[in-house]
């Protein structure tokens, strides 16, 4: 849990996700509906890659290969800081694109419900930033030498930290739609105007600790 934790919570802070979520629960008809089938898309893929990370490659991983220390789990563990770090000078090369307005559907009839379960599965399935984080904390989870009961446990809380800003609005303005506004709007406002800042600032911190990892792991 203490390798995992920090990635999760990387994985975590995701501006992309949660401007669309704030975009999708100001709608004027069905925002709640509308909010729920979005994270139920998100939700659909986080734990379908969790599944297929932590059981299928776990149980494909040779025993000789298990553990953090493994040449496989370091291997890995630079391979994705290689990532973030191309990833970072991506976001940067970007830094002067406009960022993209995202479509209000509120004149659209009707709940629409697949479309945003649509929207929540594909905006997940992009959020590169994201994924390049939270693979590597899977893939602790799926070669450590732990419990069965212990895996299902690390695999929860990560899916549950990583999926952070797409529930969080969602239940905040179940209670509240007023509250969430004046919590989340202010935090919306901040990523989106710092959303080159964060996103390499989190690409270089975190390249630098898988590097660590995996050199950690390679040198036994």
């Amino acid at each position: 849990m203490t390798k995992v934790l920090p990635l999760a919570l990387a994985g975590a802070i995701s501006p992309t996700v949660l401007a669309v979520v704030l975009v999708v629960l100001a709608e004027k008809r069905y925002p709640k509906l509308r909010g729920l089938a979005f994270l139920a898309g998100t939700t659909t893929v986080v734990v379908a890659i969790s599944l297929l990370v932590v059981f299928v490659f776990g149980a494909a991983v040779p025993d000789s290969q298990k553990g953090s220390n493994s040449d496989l789990s370091g291997y890995i563990d630079l391979g994705f800081a290689v990532l973030l770090l191309a990833l970072a000078a991506l976001t940067f090369s970007r830094r002067n694109h406009p960022h993209k307005e995202h479509h209000d559907s509120s004149q659209d009839p009707g709940a629409r419900l697949p479309r945003f379960y649509a929207i929540g599965a594909v905006i997940m399935l992009l959020n590169f930033t994201t994924l390049a984080v939270f693979l590597p904390a899977l893939k602790e989870i799926a070669i450590d030498k732990v419990s069965d009961a212990d895996r299902i446990t690390a695999l929860v809380v990560v899916d549950v930290i990583v999926l952070t800003p797409a529930w969080f609005p969602v239940l905040l303005y179940l209670i509240s739609p007023r509250l969430a506004r004046k919590v989340l709007d202010p935090l919306n406002d901040f990523l989106n105007r710092h959303r080159v800042a964060v996103g390499v600032g989190i690409c270089l911190v975190f390249a630098a600790y898988l590097a660590y990892l995996g050199l950690k792991a390679l040198s036994g």
